[in-house]
């Protein structure tokens, strides 16, 4: 009987130290689980929100000399911005219209990065495009490009800056920025055929560059590009020719043109006609005869474009080989280098058909 008593006080105890255990372990969880949602929420207090983020990298100064400062900031910065992406966007185009110039440029390298997410701040780029400070007219042209199709409403405010009196520095810049925008767009911005008979000659230099960059888009004006090869000024006959080898359309009407272009009284001209021809390829087989004719040019650099051209036209470059293998001969190394390379392209192109 006391065996029987003794056995049943000491399972009492076993079970009483038992559930004073559970709930101590129960205790101890729930207290690291307080503790772990107050780390949680200390951490979710620490980290920045995208526009305190963006804040920060607003604010911090800019190093190097004024040249290096957009430089510089794009190494610094660059894949933070791209990291927090359009959730900054508003910030930053909350800093575009800030008095502060510093500021402004900064908000438009971070634009630049985060691309055609940033379509919400063209609005307020395009004020920018004609600020003289800090090369902002500069890089708002870059970032309206790399935003892309929503660019589309400033593409006015480009091409205004090509009619300037006195010329616009920054028309290359312009020229690829409305390039991207047409190709995005898949359609010719309006006003751009137009400038083709403005009365200032950079703007038809800068119009028929931006043609170029635009591609097969720019089409419909390909008649009227070849009409400019005819200009009285020099650039825009250059350009003329470029631009139609960048389109690479009409062929029945451009390669002829560039043909002709190949009798323009100045060389540069001779060297970028030759140069666009070699942009069709196999399709101006028919201009070989008149690029084997140019390998005879007493100027160096038309003789180099010529045998450029020559080795990328394909097996109906054949008949340039005589003319190339004498021009490995050629008082010029590069006009040399240029024929080796030519003769090394028909050759392949001669075994494999292409």
């Amino acid at each position: 009987m006391q065996k029987n008593v003794r056995a049943s006080i000491l399972a009492f105890l076993a079970c009483v130290c038992a559930v004073a255990m559970l709930r101590s372990s129960c205790g101890d969880g729930a207290e690291s689980v307080r503790w772990s949602n107050a780390e949680e929420a200390s951490s979710e207090e620490l980290s920045p929100s995208p526009e305190e983020r963006i804040q920060q990298i607003l604010l911090t100064p800019f190093r190097g000399d004024p040249d290096s400062h957009a430089v510089f900031f794009l190494d610094d910065y660059e894949d933070a911005a791209r990291e927090i992406g359009k959730a900054g966007v508003p910030t930053l185009v909350r800093a575009l219209e800030s008095a502060d110039s510093q500021l402004r440029l900064k908000a438009v390298l971070c634009l630049i990065v985060i691309g055609p997410d940033a379509a919400p701040a063209v609005k307020a780029l395009r004020p920018l495009l004609t600020s003289r400070v800090d090369r902002q007219a500069y890089w708002t042209i870059i970032c309206l490009g790399e935003i892309g199709k929503a660019s589309m409403a400033a593409v006015p405010d480009l091409l205004a800056l090509l009619k300037h009196p006195r010329g616009c520095p920054f028309w290359e810049q312009i020229g690829e920025t409305v390039g991207q925008i047409a190709i995005k767009n898949g359609r010719l911005p309006k006003g751009l055929g137009e400038l083709l008979n403005h009365k200032s000659p950079g703007a038809r230099q800068g119009a028929l560059f931006a043609l170029g960059e635009c591609g097969k888009s720019a089409e419909p004006l390909v008649p009227k590009i070849i009409a400019m090869l005819r200009d009285r000024h020099v650039l825009v006959r250059i350009h003329a020719a470029l631009a139609l080898g960048k389109i690479k359309r009409r062929l029945e009407l451009t390669i002829p043109a560039l043909v002709k272009a190949f009798d323009d009284p100045k060389a540069s001209v001779r060297i970028a006609a030759a140069r666009a021809i070699g942009d069709f390829g196999k399709d101006a087989s028919s201009a070989v005869p008149h690029l084997i004719k140019l390998l005879g040019s007493p100027i160096s650099r038309v003789r180099y474009e010529a045998a450029v051209s020559l080795g990328k036209i394909g097996p109906a470059g054949g008949a340039a080989m005589p003319a190339l293998k004498a021009a490995l001969s050629d008082e010029n190394e590069s006009v040399r280098q240029a024929a080796q390379k030519a003769l090394e392209s028909l050759q392949a192109s001669k075994r494999t058909g292409n």
